[in-house]
């Protein structure tokens, strides 16, 4: 809507009076300028009429509002929010290529709803640390052979060393010394069980690793939803082949294909009464239940102990 300029219409006032009636009615123009430039303010007016007023104050030998010379100042831009800075924000270089970055926090460990093994609940701090995508292939194993830092997995009765179609998958039949030495020939190292069951589960309890949902087609397994049908099972399946069964963090396999190996010892109750000679393995492998791919459920198996259930993947 235009908003007109009244006080325009003051430039006829006569200068009635004499000199002693002038001020008074300068004084009523400016007053009644200074109330039509808050208006106009207020009402964010065009340019034409903030400079109409202001062509009235010069000839009136006012002040300029903003000063006799004040220059157009740009609006100046948002500030930008500010940075979470709880957690540091770190390049994607802190974990090579093939790991993901698992920030620190904190998660409830084990499950009430389980093996006697998984109780009691307890929260547990974790650093930030990386880990592997995905289970360490036969071909990543292989290059360790091949350098002469690791020994060869067992062949045959399925596991997937020697076979013409293992390569991408999970290396198996493996104990806890190679894994170990695997990881140290990557500079890597193997995770302990706490970052295991948080890099599978995250902050928010969830009972599987892509969530709350029960496992049918998530992973590989033996169990309702698996491509080859219930109680059919894989060999293992190839790694990275399941995202609708990541974990929070992106990792692949956190349930099922195999179980993995980590660097804690077991105990039946997370070390209250003493540990044993084993140590915990995670993952469920390819179970038939989904009681078998929780990913509060937790193993102990000798150091030397192999299996073409078993297999590990890293941590830095």
């Amino acid at each position: 809507m235009e908003r007109p300029l009244l006080v325009l219409a003051l430039f006829g006032l006569p200068a009635c009076g004499g000199a002693s009636t002038q001020p008074a009615v300068y004084a009523l123009i400016e007053d009644a300028i200074e109330e039509q430039v808050e208006q106009a303010a207020a009402a964010r007016p065009t340019e034409q009429e903030v400079e109409a007023a202001q062509e009235l104050r010069r000839q009136l030998g006012l002040p300029l509002a903003g000063g006799p010379e004040a220059p157009e100042v740009p609006a100046s831009p948002e500030a930008p929010e500010t940075p979470d800075t709880s957690e540091p924000p770190q390049p994607s270089a802190d974990c090579p290529s093939g790991m993901a970055r698992i920030p620190a926090g904190s998660f409830m460990m084990g499950s009430e709803d389980g093996e006697p093994d998984e109780r009691r609940v307890h929260e547990v701090p974790v650093q930030r640390f990386c880990m592997d995508l995905t289970e360490v292939t036969v071909d990543a194993y292989g290059a360790c052979v091949n350098a002469g830092s690791c020994t060869k997995p067992d062949a045959g009765a399925d596991c997937n060393w020697g076979e013409s179609w293992g390569a991408d998958r999970p290396v198996n039949c493996v104990d806890w010394n190679q894994a170990i030495a695997y990881c140290a020939w990557a500079e890597k190292r193997l995770p302990t069980e706490e970052e295991w069951e948080y890099a599978a589960r995250g902050t928010d309890g969830r009972k599987y690793p892509w969530g709350k949902e029960e496992p049918a087609g998530q992973l590989c397994w033996e169990g309702v939803g698996n491509d080859l049908g219930r109680d059919n099972p894989y060999s293992t399946c190839p790694v990275g082949r399941y995202a609708a069964g990541r974990s929070p963090f992106g990792l692949f396999d956190m349930a099922g294909n195999v179980w993995e190996w980590t660097a804690s010892w077991y105990s039946e109750d997370y070390g209250k009464s003493g540990v044993t000679a084993n140590r915990v393995s995670r993952g469920g492998g390819r179970g038939q239940l989904a009681s078998d791919v929780r990913a509060a459920i937790r193993w102990g198996h000798e150091p030397t102990y192999r299996s073409h259930a078993l297999g590990f993947r890293c941590a830095r």
